[in-house]
């Protein structure tokens, strides 16, 4: 999406902001009124906002002032926090430290020191880790979040060996149990027919 401030009235400063957003399509085009079809596909953020603006002047506005942002700017937060799921930035900025907090921050069963990052570049993914305790952190190119990466919290090691004793503890024992009731009906049945 991309947004255009409305015509607003009057003095004060204060309101809210009238935005209407553009939505780009599968071709990488937007419709914008009056101007018509842009390609705005691979273009920055100044790049489209510079194009709009130029494209205004030349016909329509006298000095045209011009914002543009991503509306839809997301990042999905998955594994030990409160509350995994999608997280939209209010601005077209997040880095790793916001998207955690944004959910719920990370459970005391999540690993701060081995944050993971899912970013996909060019149609392949990408994996980098994150360490959240060290203060190389903030220079880690994969802090600051891009538009559709993915966070994986991952659980301490505690957890997932505890994890992997439920078949141990729970399930070894049932199906132990049932070969033990089969063998017991099998002997019966052998010795019930001679």
């Amino acid at each position: 999406h991309i947004t255009s401030a409305g015509a607003g009235g009057g003095g004060g400063g204060g309101g809210g902001e009238n935005l209407k957003g553009f939505l780009v399509d599968p071709d990488g085009y937007i419709d914008y009124p009056v101007i018509g079809k842009l390609k705005v596909s691979g273009l920055t953020l100044r790049e489209i906002k510079t194009l709009l603006a130029n494209r205004l002047a030349s016909d329509y506005v006298k000095d045209p002032v011009v914002e543009v942002r991503i509306l839809n700017y997301k990042v999905t937060v998955l594994g030990e926090v409160r509350h995994p799921g999608v997280v939209i930035a209010p601005n077209h900025r997040m880095n790793v430290l916001e998207a955690v907090a944004a959910a719920g921050d990370i459970n005391l069963t999540g690993r701060r020191d081995n944050v993971m990052i899912i970013r996909e570049v060019n149609g392949q993914r990408e994996f980098a880790n994150v360490n959240l305790n060290s203060r190389n952190a903030f220079t880690n190119p994969y802090f600051i979040l891009k538009q559709n990466d993915i966070v994986y919290v991952q659980a301490s090691k505690a957890v997932r060996e505890n994890s992997s004793n439920t078949f141990t503890k729970f399930w070894l024992p049932v199906i132990a149990a049932a070969a033990s009731a089969v063998s017991a009906v099998i002997a019966f049945s052998l010795y019930s027919n001679n």
